[in-house]
């Protein structure tokens, strides 16, 4: 691999990074906003509906709704 490559790498690696910092960085900020009106279950109940809502298009799309099966129901 040469320089240049390398430094392209390093430059998406640094962006990327940041792009997923900063949905963390507006939930806190939200969190911190809200939680003055909301009861603490309130804003966990909310923080957990919004990632079930980012993450679920996600799993769906890699492996179906057979992903979300469980292969050990007794567990």
């Amino acid at each position: 691999m040469d320089a240049r490559a390398a430094t392209g790498d390093l430059r998406r690696g640094v962006g990327m990074a940041l792009m997923a910092v900063l949905p963390f960085t507006v939930m806190v900020a939200l969190v911190k906003w809200v939680s003055t009106a909301f009861s603490p279950m309130q804003v966990g109940s909310f923080r957990a509906s919004c990632a079930l809502a980012l993450c679920l298009p996600v799993l769906l799309a890699i492996d179906g709704p057979r992903g979300l099966r469980t292969t050990q129901p007794s567990a």
